[in-house]
């Protein structure tokens, strides 16, 4: 497949998987959709509290509000457990009342300080030009938000909940890249501590979104 038809797939779809891709073409993909601004081993460490190094699902979320791609490398699958679930925002948010919808593009979530002057907050909602963007954890939700926003927060919740998702168990040398503007991904529990994968956060500057993004 061409890299343009995997972008516009990405751009349309939210997701693609490469099956057997190995290493070599990871990396290549990843360069050709932008800027690699982080790469981790995601591995189980029994004794961490980090909630991407545990044993315990995940639930749907986007990650850091400059990846607009997340791309994953499988290097050691799981013999049990560790699927990854993808769901689009998009529909979730569709189902929403207007006023729910604006209400939710007032919300605003901890950002992940990761970068040098990344800042406390972001839009849960984010409009490009009249598009979407969403950046959602709901662990980083202000449990002390006013009450209308915190009943807008859980109907979304509970429309991600409800919208039909794809569940995918990756193999070894598998690739999978997300657009993280509007694809929600989490995991089902790992039983196989042994299970070990490469993440990318890609920064972009090509349309993700309806528009064109500059490097930062």
């Amino acid at each position: 497949m061409m890299m343009k038809d995997i972008r516009a797939k990405l751009h349309e779809h939210g997701w693609f998987l490469m099956p057997s891709a190995g290493a070599r073409k990871f990396f290549a993909l990843a360069a050709s959709l932008g800027e690699v601004i982080d790469q981790t081993d995601v591995v189980v460490k029994p004794e961490s509290r980090s909630l991407l190094t545990s044993c315990k699902s995940l639930d749907f979320h986007t990650d850091h509000s400059k990846a607009d791609y997340i791309a994953w490398l499988c290097m050691k699958p799981a013999k049990e457990g560790g699927e990854s679930i993808l769901a689009d925002a998009r529909k979730a948010f569709s189902l929403l009342d207007s006023d729910q919808q604006k209400i939710l593009e007032t919300v605003m979530l901890k950002e992940h300080r990761v970068f040098k002057n990344d800042p406390l907050q972001f839009p849960l909602i984010s409009n490009i030009n009249g598009k979407p963007k969403f950046y959602y954890s709901f662990w980083l939700a202000d449990k002390n938000m006013p009450e209308h926003q915190r009943h807008a927060f859980s109907a979304f919740r509970r429309a991600v909940a409800g919208i039909p998702y794809h569940e995918l168990k990756l193999r070894h040398n598998d690739v999978l890249i997300i657009n993280n503007s509007f694809v929600l991904h989490g995991r089902r529990a790992i039983k196989d501590p042994s299970r070990r994968l490469r993440r990318l956060w890609i920064h972009s500057s090509f349309t993700i979104t309806g528009e064109t993004h500059a490097k930062y």
